[in-house]
């Protein structure tokens, strides 16, 4: 066994005296404090309630007024933290903000609405412990129109996550002076798959509801924040998605597949989040690294390097991004689409989205207005070398279909030779 493997396998597997212990809150929404019935938070520019044409509509009556409660204990925590479903708003959506208890005012990260993009993103905020209150907290978000033509953004759901201080958690709960987890991962990532595993002591075991398994890789951003080397997986109606994997009874382990997970520059990390049964959670620290080992094959990923800014459709507009694939198709395994949209419907249009001409279904057929994560086998032979055509339509008048960033994607599997 080679040194490096043996540093490796030792590293790959931590015993977690650290971590972090917290409790999370989700926010209900209340048609009557919100002052609006569509049951998610709309947040809008101040100048939106005498706009001549907008003022007047239902989503002018919002007022971006969250009531969270989060019934803790102020000198218990490290830290707050909020934890956003967002869609970013119209394009050129600028400044949004939170107001927490009108104690403070928190930015909120842009990923590329006030540039114009199409966004759907999860972002966080750190809460400093004195700008909460224990029970009701009051967060008023707003935000600025920028040289759009309507500043407005939509909370589909909010979380406050409440970071205890390690020795104030004991004192409250004895018994977790005891508690341990070990992650494990191999080594070495041979034959695409890999066995990831949580172990902790019986005792803790039994009060478990479910572990989530979560990568950091380099990969396709299906969290829209402009990283594609990060952790991967996000919330959808406040569940954990595109993860590594969950488990729900011991042993506490999943297979991961990663025949189409990129070629990776840095060793894949892995972490877990563990849900227990009087609601704590645990967060483990990092493993220090896998290798993703390939031979005969390599996996590469490919966005369109020119796009329409939004990149939506709607009035029967054409949209039409490139990519460019630098490779013989002949060499192609196989082709993997990923492509986040929000579904604001393609109308009468049958075909709304196409590769060089060939149709791929994307949406939900419904017109839902919410996100809709895509991930479909791409026949090879649709591909060319140089330039690839992706086209987006639909005839609606008012939505429409929002590629959000960062936009189609495409995983070759290829030959290496």
């Amino acid at each position: 066994m080679r040194l490096s493997l043996c540093i490796l396998l030792l590293a790959a597997t931590l015993l977690f005296a650290e971590g972090r212990f917290y409790r999370q809150y989700w926010a209900e929404f209340d048609e009557n404090i919100s002052n609006h019935k569509d049951g998610r938070w709309r947040v809008n520019d101040p100048e939106l309630a005498l706009h001549e044409d907008f003022g007047k509509r239902g989503e002018a009556l919002a007022n971006g007024l969250v009531l969270l409660h989060a019934p803790e204990s102020l000198f218990d925590l490290e830290y707050g933290e909020l934890y956003l479903e967002m869609w970013g708003g119209h394009p050129h959506t600028v400044n949004k903000r939170v107001t927490v208890n009108g104690k403070a005012v928190y930015a909120i990260q842009d990923y590329g609405t006030s540039v114009g993009h199409c966004v759907y993103a999860y972002p966080t905020v750190k809460i400093e412990p004195s700008h909460l209150v224990n029970g009701l907290n009051a967060l008023q978000f707003s935000c600025e129109r920028g040289h759009g033509f309507w500043g407005h953004f939509i909370i589909d759901n909010v979380a406050l996550r409440c970071i205890f201080k390690q020795d104030s958690l004991i004192k409250r709960y004895p018994e977790w002076a005891n508690f341990a987890a070990r992650l494990s991962a191999p080594a070495i990532i041979e034959n695409e798959q890999a066995e990831i595993s949580l172990k902790v002591s019986q005792a803790f075991a039994a009060q478990i509801e479910s572990v989530e398994f979560l990568g950091h890789y380099s990969g396709f951003d299906e969290n829209g924040n402009g990283d594609d080397s990060d952790w991967h997986g996000y919330t959808f109606k406040r569940q954990w998605t595109h993860t590594i994997g969950r488990a729900t009874a011991a042993p506490f382990q999943v297979e991961w597949n990663s025949e189409k997970i990129p070629d990776q520059p840095k060793p894949v990390q892995f972490k877990a989040i563990i849900t227990f049964k009087n609601g704590l959670f645990f967060e483990t620290e990092t493993t220090s690294g896998s290798l993703l080992e390939r031979d005969d094959e390599s996996v590469q990923l490919f966005y369109c390097y020119q796009a329409p800014i939004p990149f939506w459709s709607r009035a029967e507009n054409l949209n039409i991004g490139k990519m460019v694939i630098p490779l013989e198709p002949g060499k192609i395994i196989s082709a993997q689409l990923h492509i986040k949209i929000w579904d604001g419907g393609e109308g009468d249009v049958a075909e709304p989205f196409k590769i060089n001409g060939h149709a791929y279904p994307i949406t939900s057929q419904k017109a839902i207005h919410d996100v809709v994560h895509t991930v479909l086998d791409i026949d090879p032979s649709h591909l060319k070398n140089g330039d690839n055509e992706i086209s987006l339509l639909s005839d609606t008048h008012h939505h429409g279909i929002e590629v959000l960033r960062p936009g189609p994607c495409l995983i070759l599997q290829m030959e290496n030779k």
